[in-house]
Protein backbone atom coordinates (compact mmCIF):
# COMPACT_ATOMS: atom_id res chain seq x y z
CA UNK A 1 0.00 0.00 0.00
CA UNK A 2 2.89 2.35 0.61
CA UNK A 3 3.97 2.21 -3.03
CA UNK A 4 0.48 2.43 -4.53
CA UNK A 5 -1.62 5.59 -4.47
CA UNK A 6 -4.84 3.68 -3.80
CA UNK A 7 -6.61 0.36 -3.56
CA UNK A 8 -7.56 0.18 -7.27
CA UNK A 9 -3.93 0.69 -8.28
CA UNK A 10 -2.81 -2.00 -5.83
CA UNK A 11 -5.41 -4.44 -7.19
CA UNK A 12 -4.28 -3.76 -10.74
CA UNK A 13 -0.59 -4.21 -9.95
CA UNK A 14 -1.26 -7.42 -8.03
CA UNK A 15 -3.48 -8.82 -10.78
CA UNK A 16 -6.29 -9.27 -8.26
CA UNK A 17 -9.51 -10.41 -9.93
CA UNK A 18 -11.75 -9.60 -6.99
CA UNK A 19 -13.40 -11.99 -4.58
CA UNK A 20 -15.71 -14.86 -5.34
CA UNK A 21 -15.60 -18.28 -6.95
CA UNK A 22 -13.94 -17.06 -10.14
CA UNK A 23 -10.98 -15.69 -8.24
CA UNK A 24 -10.78 -18.77 -6.03
CA UNK A 25 -10.49 -20.99 -9.11
CA UNK A 26 -7.76 -18.77 -10.53
CA UNK A 27 -5.79 -18.86 -7.27
CA UNK A 28 -6.21 -22.64 -6.96
CA UNK A 29 -4.91 -23.20 -10.49
CA UNK A 30 -1.90 -20.94 -9.86
CA UNK A 31 -1.08 -22.78 -6.62
CA UNK A 32 -1.44 -26.15 -8.33
CA UNK A 33 0.86 -25.01 -11.16
CA UNK A 34 3.47 -23.89 -8.64
CA UNK A 35 3.34 -27.16 -6.70
CA UNK A 36 3.60 -29.54 -9.64
CA UNK A 37 6.96 -31.09 -10.23
CA UNK A 38 7.98 -31.91 -13.81
CA UNK A 39 6.57 -35.26 -14.83
CA UNK A 40 3.90 -35.36 -12.12
CA UNK A 41 0.32 -35.40 -13.31
CA UNK A 42 -2.48 -34.46 -10.93
CA UNK A 43 -6.17 -34.81 -11.74
CA UNK A 44 -8.02 -31.52 -12.31
CA UNK A 45 -9.09 -29.85 -9.06
CA UNK A 46 -7.19 -32.41 -6.94
CA UNK A 47 -5.73 -29.72 -4.69
CA UNK A 48 -9.18 -28.24 -4.13
CA UNK A 49 -10.58 -31.67 -3.23
CA UNK A 50 -7.75 -32.28 -0.75
CA UNK A 51 -8.27 -28.87 0.88
CA UNK A 52 -12.03 -29.49 1.17
CA UNK A 53 -11.35 -32.90 2.77
CA UNK A 54 -8.93 -31.30 5.25
CA UNK A 55 -11.48 -28.63 6.14
CA UNK A 56 -14.22 -31.22 6.64
CA UNK A 57 -11.95 -33.30 8.88
CA UNK A 58 -11.10 -30.25 11.00
CA UNK A 59 -14.75 -29.27 11.35
CA UNK A 60 -15.71 -32.82 12.33
CA UNK A 61 -12.86 -32.98 14.83
CA UNK A 62 -13.85 -29.65 16.36
CA UNK A 63 -17.50 -30.68 16.56
CA UNK A 64 -16.59 -33.94 18.31
CA UNK A 65 -14.36 -32.07 20.74
CA UNK A 66 -17.12 -29.56 21.54
CA UNK A 67 -19.58 -32.40 22.17
CA UNK A 68 -17.21 -33.85 24.77
CA UNK A 69 -17.43 -30.61 26.78
CA UNK A 70 -21.19 -30.10 26.33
Amino acid sequence: LLLCPGTPDLAQRAGWLGGGAGHRGHVMSRIQEALQAPGVMLPDARLEVLLEQALTAQVNSSTALLQCYA
